[in-house]
């Protein structure tokens, strides 16, 4: 039960029962014990990973300490004001990506479910941005009506240490603008990771 938990995204008592194939009364009860571990919280309009389950989560192999990613996360507020689209913070996991940290509106939420899923790293333009040997290589796919543009953060040794896309519907996403204030993301965010790791 606690693979179907995300950091961010709410997931109903109803849908982890149907996930989990246990039944609801049951997950009722679970939740109760791992919300009083914390290992789930509740989020409207449902439940998400409690604060136990992000730290032990922050330890496992290519996870990004919680410092670092609080470093990075005025870059991903500045990208999403200023692009209006969804922004994923993300590091690899054996041959996926995971989404650490996630923006998006509202009305976005259907999409963001989509993009926020784990996923193999070559078939994604944030894994790609991962697996590359440059951090300045900008990666992009155009699929199912989204356009995601993504780039590695690279620290003091120019290693992959995470990346961070910007996605919106292909129709309304401004590419060229985004690029850009992607670029300045990634750059201020490396740079962040850098000065805090030689400091």
């Amino acid at each position: 039960m606690l693979r179907q938990l995300d950091g961010h995204i709410p997931i109903s008592l109803a849908e982890l029962s149907r996930r989990t194939t246990i039944p609801k009364s049951t997950v009722r009860r679970l939740l109760l014990v791992m919300c009083a571990q914390g290992l789930a919280r509740p989020a409207d309009p449902g439940y998400v990973l409690g604060h136990l389950a992000a730290d032990l989560g922050s330890k496992v192999a290519g996870r990004l300490p919680d410092s670092q990613v609080q470093l990075i996360v005025p870059h991903l507020l500045a990208l999403h004001s200023a692009t209006d689209g969804i922004v994923c913070l993300g590091v690899l996991q054996a041959d996926e990506v995971i989404c650490l940290r996630t923006l998006h509106r509202e009305t976005d939420l259907a999409l963001v479910r989509r993009l926020a899923r784990p996923a193999l790293a070559c078939g994604t333009a944030l894994g790609r941005a991962l697996l590359a040997d440059r951090s300045d290589e900008l990666h992009t796919d155009d699929r199912g009506g989204v356009v995601t543009l993504a780039m590695g953060i690279s620290d003091r040794r120019g290693g992959r240490i995470a990346a961070i896309s910007v996605a919106g519907p292909t129709g309304r996403f401004g590419v060229g603008n985004a690029a850009a204030r992607l670029r300045t993301a990634v750059h201020g965010a490396s740079r962040a990771i850098r000065l805090n790791l030689s400091g």
